[in-house]
This record gives C-alpha cells, sequence and structure tokens, in this order.
C-alpha cells in the first residue's frame, strides 16, 4: 500500500530512503515529485516506485512541474533507444504514461499533495480557530 511505502523508505537511510529524521513535509514533496500510480487496491508497484525514486534523488529528467510531461516524453525516448527490446515490455511500469497519472487518476503525489496542505493549515493560526 501506498501507506507502507512512506513508512518504508522512512525507515531507510539515504540516498534510497528518506531516513527517519526527514521531516514529514520533506517526505511529503518528494513523494509529489515521484507521483506514482495507484492501483484500485491503494497499491503501488514496487519497479514504478524504486526507479521514481532513483529518478527523483539522482535528479533523472526532472524539472519543474509545468515541463514534467515533456520529460517524460524524453525519458520514455530515452528508455526504449537504450533497452529496445526490453523497454517495449516495462516502459509503461519504469515511467507511467499520462493516461495512468492525469486528470481524474489517484496518485501519491496527489494523496501527498492533499496531505501538505493539511500540515500547512495546521502549522497556522487558522489552524488553530
Amino acid at each position: 500500500y501506498y501507506t507502507e511505502m512512506y513508512d518504508m523508505l522512512k525507515n531507510m537511510d539515504p540516498p534510497l530512503g528518506f531516513g527517519s529524521k526527514c521531516p514529514d513535509r520533506l517526505a511529503f514533496k518528494k513523494l509529489i515529485r515521484m507521483n506514482q500510480p495507484i492501483d484500485d487496491e491503494g497499491m503501488v508497484h514496487f519497479t514504478t516506485t524504486l526507479f521514481a525514486l532513483i529518478r527523483e534523488n539522482l535528479s533523472i529528467k526532472m524539472r519543474a512541474a509545468e515541463e514534467m510531461d515533456q520529460a517524460d516524453l524524453e525519458l520514455r525516448q530515452t528508455i526504449m533507444k537504450v533497452w529496445p527490446y526490453d523497454g517495449k515490455e516495462k516502459i509503461d511500469l519504469i515511467v507511467p504514461p499520462r493516461e495512468e497519472i492525469g486528470k481524474g487518476r489517484l496518485t501519491v503525489g496527489k494523496i501527498y499533495g492533499g496531505l501538505l496542505i493539511l500540515e500547512n493549515w495546521k502549522a497556522t493560526k487558522f489552524g488553530k480557530m
């Protein structure tokens, strides 16, 4: 489940995980950038999570939010050039297509984006009314 993934990453030391001392806000921001799709059962795929984590930590084709669609497309093309046979089978798992993470689809980034908004609201005086 996506919640277990968060706990696992908080318990793993950097560079692969976030580490136990990582503030929730920073962990939420990293998960928003990773933005893996969630299936109907609330699960995320291990391969997708691993590749998203590596991609985020090494800044592989990572850009500003408004440019990420183009970066994803470029990364998909690069993977297909490097792994022409294996890439066809695994490309949607490694870099999820827009249809899996776009409008109307639940992703880790959207859930933790909502949680980050909640944390910010709690930190302001509006949350203390």
